[in-house]
């Protein structure tokens, strides 16, 4: 206890011991204290919550633990398409017409000259549907987070197997028609939902195309088809690159290919 000096002065109390009284962290406001937040804007305590597409989706992968999605040049490879398609049926053609005029004259020289051409007119269509396939590996390569029904590989590989391609075309392409809208709706994306319609006549008009007498109005469909879906499926491989560059902290995406 302390006592009172001489002077008369009031007693001094003894120091807190430490740690006591020591100022703890002030408590938050009531809610109707606080300013309503704008639209969009981060709650006021703590980290504003996670982005859709950040983190894991059930079952799969979000946008931004994906690999990085590379834009592709749609001219170029619509190019090459139509290039390879519509210049192997010219080449056929000339081919086509030189055997016939080298085996009506007997000139064996045309016939082997139309034979060689025919033969460069097959490269031709083969380096088109090597673009095409090209670009349907690369539409299920931007769209792998867990869920799609099948990978890149597989939509293009089981396109040679004899039979089993005619059902797995509509898998192929109608597909990823819905598998593309239910991955855009699944991440949020800013990006115009596919037209499923259009990738089941490209399969249906593609099938027609083998039957008589309507197989030339068929392929010439099919042809067409191909420059609608084909530009469709370019245009969300290049909105998803965007998207997951301005997102993810990937920085600029990677250039076409």
């Amino acid at each position: 206890m302390t006592t009172p000096p001489e002077s008369g002065l009031p007693p001094v109390p003894p120091p807190p011991p430490p740690g006591a009284g020591a100022p703890g962290p002030l408590p938050p406001p009531p809610p109707s204290a606080l300013p309503p937040p704008g639209p969009g804007a981060p709650p006021v305590y703590g980290p504003p919550p996670p982005s859709p597409l950040w983190g894991a989706q059930p079952g799969g992968v979000g946008l931004a633990a994906m690999p990085p999605v590379a834009r592709v040049s749609k001219g170029l490879l619509l190019g090459l398409v139509y290039g390879g398609f519509i210049g192997a049926l010219v080449i056929a053609v000339v081919g086509g017409v030189l055997q016939a005029i080298g085996d009506q004259n007997g000139d064996q020289s045309l016939v082997i000259a139309g034979v060689v051409v025919i033969v460069v007119g097959v490269l031709v269509l083969l380096g088109g549907m090597a673009a095409w396939l090209f670009l349907l590996h690369r539409a299920w390569s931007a769209i792998q987070d867990g869920h799609a029904r099948t990978t890149p590989g597989k939509a293009v590989g089981f396109m040679f197997i004899p039979l089993f391609n005619i059902w797995w075309l509509f898998q192929a392409y109608q597909g990823f028609a819905q598998d593309f809208n239910s991955f855009r709706d699944r991440h949020r994306l800013p990006l115009e939902p596919l037209n499923e319609s259009h990738f089941t006549a490209y399969c249906a008009c593609w099938l027609l195309g083998n039957l008589p007498y309507v197989g030339i109005v068929a392929n010439l469909g099919a042809l067409i088809m191909m420059g609608v879906i084909g530009s469709a499926m370019a245009d969300r491989i290049n909105g998803i690159a965007d998207v997951q560059a301005s997102q993810s902290g990937y920085g600029p995406p990677p250039p076409p290919i």
